[in-house]
């Protein structure tokens, strides 16, 4: 497979992190997300994150979850959503995500 380098997002909003993944001018990953402030200080929040399925179980994903852990040194903490039983659970999980004990999420369909 191509080597893959690492290029940080930039952006006008500071609370806004996010990293990429490159092959040439092929994108093949990301990792983004934003800060948000907490009683306990700041958390990051991973909204997105994604390896092209033929490039992964190669270290890339743990790779921009390094390099998204250096854009944020003041969260104190870091949350997400996944689905459960997938290897994205077991992925975050071998990451030190953790389910968050007493914590459940609600949804709420808008529409007709």
């Amino acid at each position: 497979p191509p080597r893959s380098t690492l290029f940080p997002y930039t952006t006008l909003f500071r609370s806004f992190a996010g990293v990429a993944l490159a092959a040439g001018n092929s994108l093949t990953g990301a990792a983004l997300g934003h800060t948000e402030r907490w009683h306990a200080g700041s958390v990051f929040c991973l909204r997105e994150m994604f390896i092209r399925p033929a490039l992964q179980r190669q270290g890339r994903g743990s790779r921009l979850l390094t390099a998204l852990d250096k854009r944020v040194p003041s969260a104190t903490g870091h949350y997400l959503i996944t689905d459960r039983g997938t290897p994205a659970q077991a992925f975050y999980e071998k990451h030190g995500y953790a389910q968050a004990p007493g914590r459940i999420m609600l949804t709420r369909h808008s529409g007709p």
